[in-house]
């Protein structure tokens, strides 16, 4: 809490915000002081950047049928990114791997979230 008995609006941290003077000019009182509290100037700029998770590749069917790979569960799981084995007709064993018959993934989508005091600020974050 300040001098005037308010609770400072940044959580407890100090602030060097003149809290009685808002971007708008205009001053606050005790009645008023919460529903401006978005209006004051300070230079505090707040960005996120995030990414979703890679677009998995494109499975292509006909690639695992002539590899040898019967549709099911093995599909599934080269879908997954998961390596098969699977049987041929003379007995033997092969390693599938799902590169074989699955695109690369693609990067997922990038965003950013920038919180910004004014308008004016965006300029200088260009």
């Amino acid at each position: 809490e300040d001098s005037k008995g308010r609770e400072d609006i940044f959580e407890g941290e100090s602030s060097d915000v003149d809290e009685d003077v808002y971007e708008d000019g205009a001053e606050a009182d005790d009645a008023n002081v919460k529903s401006h509290a978005t209006s004051v100037v300070n230079d505090f700029v707040i960005s996120y950047v995030g990414q979703l998770k890679p677009v998995p590749g494109k499975f292509h069917a006909h690639k695992a049928k002539a590899l040898g790979v019967k549709p099911g569960p093995l599909f599934a799981e080269l879908k997954r990114g998961r390596p098969v084995t699977i049987t041929l007709t003379d007995g033997s064993s092969r390693l599938v791997q799902p590169s074989e018959c699955v695109d690369a993934p693609e990067p997922g989508a990038a965003f950013a979230v920038v919180d910004c005091p004014t308008l004016a600020c965006l300029d200088q974050l260009a």
